[in-house]
């Protein structure tokens, strides 16, 4: 139950009013079609046939002013199987690092590192970025 709660509360804390509605809406409806579901897929084992699975209807807005980067090394996975584990962790801490400190000065939002791959958002006027990063370091 705590756990449903917090869920809950990073939802109210992330998303505007219109996207949290449609997220609960969709829960809930996802909840009712669970059971038919599970008929229908037994039904359809039953008679050896597969049972089709409708999907959500994707959360999507447009923003004309958002720029979303992902950035990738290209030939980093052949490079970095040959260099000591120092040589990479220098050649990402000082790429990324300059990364952040652009982002920072730019007001870009850094979503993510992940091993070479970089992501980052700006133009989503919505989205509580100083809340993520106080999170982020404490």
């Amino acid at each position: 139950m705590q756990r449903a709660q917090a869920s809950g509360a990073i939802v109210s804390s992330l998303f505007p009013e219109k996207v949290k509605h449609q997220l609960y809406e969709e829960q809930k409806q996802e909840q009712q079609k669970q059971a038919v579901q599970k008929e229908n897929a037994f039904s359809a084992f039953a008679n050896g046939t597969t049972a089709s699975n409708e999907s959500s209807k994707p959360i999507a807005e447009l923003f004309h002013e958002t720029t979303i980067m992902f950035a990738d090394l290209a030939g980093f996975t052949a490079w970095s199987s040959l260099r000591q584990p120092v040589e990479v962790f220098e050649l990402l801490e000082t790429l990324y690092g300059s990364f952040d400190k652009i982002a920072l000065r730019r007001k870009v939002f850094k979503v993510e590192t992940i091993g070479d791959c970089y992501l980052a958002v700006t133009g989503v006027s919505w989205f509580p970025f100083r809340l993520v990063r106080a999170l982020r370091t404490s």
